[in-house]
């Protein structure tokens, strides 16, 4: 829960990074489409949460990344694949041309992954340095009492690190058997699946519920208004963990915008003994899809599906009428999302942040729930169209 807790400094900087790399277009007035914006702040933020390097990526470009881009190529070739079986044939893949662009895309993911852990494992020699420096300041004050110990204490911050500087810190310890530490292709294979997971689903869900709330102004400003009563007038101040807790509106915002909107619309699974389904026998091993995203649109268990409705999700509603596992945004079981609490944190500070600054306003094309275009992938993949407007809610921008 620390660890949470101290990412939202994290998610709270690179939103204002964002807020303000969109003042232009919200002076501007002009309908535009947010995801790749979107995209590249959160990616931004799971790298600095996940390696603890700030690499400036929001500023160093517009709205996407190089390896944002390899991702989506990557993505788009598997699901070629798997509409066109016969290229799941290793023998006819190799001779098409989407194995050239996979290896394209492996290369440029990998190029940054490898730019990462040179990058720690530059600041972990760096911190040793220091540390060395710092704890044989220790030692000297120690044989000298009189001296102020608290001179000699290590800066806490050097002893607070992430999982990939963990790792890189134990490769470059001489002490720890090679048996026991995880090898440098693992970790870097590791970096690039824990990228992967952290930034698609979020850009979706983010980016669509800013388009529910320009949809619906009077939820909107409910949201506004609960956030001010929590945060006050000043924009730019940093939310706590605790504050962000209390954002009810929002979280039902979020909530009804996944469950129209998965951002994981089907998930995949093996039955790990046979069992029946409508008569069905599903034989023991057998691979199976199921589609989340019809679940919460199944007027079974949901009144109205197609309906935004945030209040489905009020306690009053959750409590009592819900049947288990009608709704699975994160998927359920021993096999959830990991990453769950991570996603609903880093989107309530990011559509947070926005709101205080921004008024956001239905764009030229996306003027109805129905408006919202997209596809279903191995995620939710949004298509062109899907935009807003920004209008400032102060002058002194």
């Amino acid at each position: 829960m620390a660890v949470l807790k101290s990412l939202v400094k994290i998610f709270h900087k690179e939103t204002l990074t964002l807020t303000d790399k969109l003042a232009p277009l919200a002076l501007d007035g002009q309908p535009f489409e947010p995801m790749n914006r979107i995209g590249l702040a959160g990616f931004s933020m799971i790298v600095r949460s996940m390696t603890s390097l700030d690499l400036q990526i929001q500023r160093n470009f517009c709205d996407n990344h190089p390896f944002i881009r390899a991702f989506d190529d990557a993505f788009d070739i598997h699901m070629i694949r798997v509409l066109n079986p016969w290229l799941l044939m290793p023998t006819i893949f190799n001779l098409s041309r989407y194995k050239k662009q996979l290896m394209d895309a492996s290369t440029q993911s990998r190029a940054f992954a490898e730019k990462v852990v040179a990058k720690i494992k530059a600041k972990v020699v760096q911190e040793n340095f220091a540390r060395e420096e710092i704890f044989g300041q220790f030692q000297s004050n120690f044989e000298h009492p009189h001296d102020n110990i608290l001179q000699g204490s290590p800066d806490p911050a050097l002893l607070q690190h992430s999982l990939a500087e963990v790792i890189i810190r134990d490769q470059l310890d001489p002490n720890i058997p090679r048996e026991d530490i995880i090898p440098h292709n693992e970790l870097v294979s590791e970096i690039i699946t824990m990228l992967f997971s952290g930034m698609d689903t979020t850009k979706v869900t983010n980016t669509i519920t800013l388009i529910m709330l320009a949809l619906h102004p009077k939820i909107q400003q409910e949201v506004y208004e609960e956030i001010q009563s929590v945060m006050g007038n000043d924009p730019n101040l940093a939310p706590t963990y605790e504050q962000l807790s209390t954002f009810h509106a929002l979280t039902r915002v979020i909530k009804e915008t996944m469950r129209l909107f998965p951002a994981a619309p089907m998930i995949g699974r093996e039955a790990e003994q046979e069992f029946q389904v409508d008569g069905y026998t599903i034989p023991k091993g057998a691979a199976m899809w199921i589609g989340i995203l019809g679940l919460h649109r199944d007027h079974r268990y949901w009144p109205n599906p197609n309906r935004f409705d945030p209040d489905r999700f009020l306690p009053s509603e959750t409590s009592s009428r819900r049947i288990p596992n009608a709704y699975m945004p994160f998927s359920t079981g021993a096999r959830n999302c990991i990453g769950l609490r991570y996603a609903m944190l880093q989107m309530k500070t990011m559509i947070s942040t926005i709101v205080r600054r921004y008024r956001i306003l239905p764009g030229d094309k996306c003027k109805r729930v129905e408006d919202v275009r997209f596809t279903v992938h191995l995620t939710l993949k949004l298509l062109e169209g899907n935009d807003i407007r920004l209008e400032p809610r102060t002058t002194d921008m």
